[in-house]
């Protein structure tokens, strides 16, 4: 039997755009408002306001349930380009403004992003890659499945070597983010997860020795898609009845497993 130790979420701090340029050796353009001091924020900034509906966690629903519904009706194709053309503008409350409307408008942007992410500024790009990884973290599975494409179809261009190493940098963040959020909403769906002990006294990273899901678990086998996103986890046990063909399919398409308990 593996007892499961309470688990602690992994709270990764969002990583701003400015640090995506200077990982990779660029420097930041200063660029300042037009109608401000011009102490105002250079041009690859992050983000500083408080983050969009879309973006928070906390507001996201519980794994296995729906989102419910809302009565503010989808943005158009129109106001979803006037924002992506915005993602460069002088000013940097319009710049930012554009930014949360585009977080907020959900999954319909990825696909209208693609221009600005192949041939826009640095400062467009920028804002674009932050948002598409935002994205990758949303309650939906199919927006974070469709993300991470893009963002991996983005580091996969050797033709454009400078957004491919931006793109991969994001890809990586997105990563550890998706596989820490992964292992949440799987234990809050009844799934076990057995962690490290402590060391001669002290607390360890704590790294995840196996994973649980059995009778307990009271999750769909599309939660289980969950399990392509886990990372460093080398042990997976399915148990009980409801396990079927489709869940060991998911149990495959886990990055790191090294073994797979049926019972």
């Amino acid at each position: 039997m593996v007892r499961a130790t309470r688990y602690l979420p992994i709270v990764l701090l969002a990583v701003s755009i400015a640090g995506w340029g200077l990982a990779i050796g660029q420097e930041p353009r200063p660029t300042f408002d037009r109608k401000k001091r011009p102490e105002a924020k250079s041009s690859e900034s992050v983000p500083e306001t408080q983050p969009s509906p879309a973006a928070k966690r906390p507001s996201s629903p519980s794994p296995g349930q729906k989102a419910e519904a809302t009565d503010k009706p989808a943005a158009s194709k129109e106001q979803i380009a006037a924002w992506i053309r915005e993602l460069d503008a002088d000013e940097f409350f319009t710049r930012e403004t554009a930014t949360l409307q585009l977080l907020e408008a959900g999954p319909t942007v990825l696909t209208a992003l693609g221009p600005v992410l192949n041939g826009g500024t640095l400062e467009a790009t920028s804002r674009a890659l932050f948002i598409v990884r935002q994205l990758g973290v949303a309650a939906d599975i199919d927006t974070q499945d469709q993300s991470g494409q893009l963002l991996a179809e983005l580091a996969s261009r050797t033709e454009a070597p400078a957004l491919a190493r931006r793109a991969a940098a994001a890809l990586e963040e997105l990563a550890q983010q998706r596989s820490a959020n992964a292992l949440s909403e799987l234990e809050q769906l009844g799934a076990k997860i057995a962690r490290s002990q402590i060391s001669g006294g002290l607390v360890l990273d704590e790294p995840v020795l196996s994973i649980h899901i059995g009778d307990a678990f009271h999750g769909e086998e599309r939660d289980l898609r969950r399990l392509k996103w886990v990372t460093e986890v080398p042990v997976l046990i399915l148990q009980g009845k409801r396990v079927t063909d489709g869940w060991i399919k998911q149990a495959a398409a886990m990055p790191s497993i090294e073994e797979l308990h049926l019972y």
